[in-house]
């Protein structure tokens, strides 16, 4: 896999599309094989100079995210108040690489943070989540984690916030025991040091019956989590649960879920606002499995959270199948698409209004 900061030019030709991308500021490798001779060449040709570039490290100058006053800031500056859904962003390169493309033009529609989730999430209809990037000890798959290190990178770039999700239902049966998820928790947290401008999200709905470990499932366990999480890194803004001393005074969770967050008022988080399509019809709201049979009642009611949200100073995360599919190539899809419909599937309706709401603090 090619680190963010470098792209692979196999193909000498393709000159047009690499001097576009290197005056946006991307690095490029240059690999020429030479069939008469055993030669490689391997050029590195650097984006500000030619005598070279230098690669991103951990001790670049990255945005700073804190909660100041109910709301979130990043380098001193309140975040926009809205996001996305997409846990399975770490599920493929292809996957990751898409979503990364789209950064620009998801912050241009007023969507600065991105969730995603280490053990993924649902992907098609009636499963659970492909992929888990913990090993049974608790310690991160080197590939999914590669995968996140490239998008936090990005992100940072970008001045976006990335919330990393870790646990999904039905997955946490495949870490061995109670330590190898405080394992799970200390690994992901140390890995993120680099990185101040993450927050960590620790249980996606950890009421969901899916879970069996009982860190995951009691009060007592959440409150543990975070006081590890803490302790590990203790700048790090973190929500494992509404439990009592299991967050930082806020509340995070699926919309409805609790009463503090339907709406979110006053920084509150829904991290997940309900899915109005099926997988098997992702951008479609006038089919499927949710309870939104006709479009403009799911399209009407949706902007109207969203407003609701912006109004009362909380956050809204969309979530769509049309964002988190992951069962057929292309999918999920970073896109805004059509208006909704069968015959422009899409959540171009959500998109712009959201664009539009953010655009109305500047």
């Amino acid at each position: 896999m090619v680190p963010p900061f470098l792209k692979l030019i196999q193909n000498p030709d393709e000159t047009e599309e690499f001097a576009k991308d290197l005056n946006q500021g991307d690095h490029y490798i240059w690999y020429s094989a030479f069939p008469n001779a055993k030669l490689f060449v391997l050029i590195i040709i650097g984006c500000i100079t030619l005598a070279g570039c230098m690669l991103p490290t951990a001790d670049d100058e990255l945005p700073v995210l804190t909660r100041e006053n109910n709301a979130f800031k990043l380098n001193g500056e309140p975040i926009s108040q809205f996001g996305l859904r997409a846990a399975n962003a770490l599920q493929s390169d292809d996957i990751t690489e898409r979503l990364i493309n789209s950064l620009g033009d998801l912050k241009h529609h007023g969507m600065q943070s991105i969730a995603v989730t280490i053990q993924g999430g649902r992907y098609t209809e009636g499963g659970n989540s492909a992929f888990n990037g913990f090993n049974q000890d608790g310690t991160l798959d080197s590939v999914v984690s590669a995968r996140l290190v490239q998008l936090l990178d990005e992100m940072a770039h970008k001045n976006m916030v990335p919330v990393v999700m870790l646990f999904y239902r039905g997955r946490d049966q495949e870490l061995e025991d109670g330590n190898a998820v405080r394992n799970a928790v200390v690994n992901t947290i140390e890995l993120l040091k680099p990185w101040p401008h993450a927050w960590v999200h620790v249980i996606n709905e950890p009421y969901h019956g899916g879970f069996d470990q009982e860190l995951l499932t009691s009060a007592e366990g959440h409150a543990e989590l975070y006081e590890l999480a803490r302790q590990t890194d203790p700048d790090r803004i973190v929500y494992v649960s509404h439990e009592p001393g299991a967050n930082d005074g806020f509340y995070s969770d699926t919309w409805g879920r609790i009463p503090e967050i339907n709406p979110p008022a006053n920084g509150n988080v829904s991290i997940e606002y309900v899915r109005g399509e099926s997988y098997n019809h992702p951008g479609v709201f006038d089919e499927g499995d949710r309870p939104y049979q006709e479009v403009d009642d799911y399209r009407t009611e949706a902007i109207a959270h969203a407003r609701e949200t912006y109004e009362a100073g909380g956050y809204w995360f969309w979530h769509a199948a049309w964002h988190q599919k992951a069962d057929e190539p292309g999918w999920p899809r970073f896109d805004k698409g059509g208006s909704g419909t069968a015959d422009e599937p899409g959540v171009s309706f959500i998109w712009d209004i959201m664009r539009d709401l953010t655009l109305m603090e500047k």
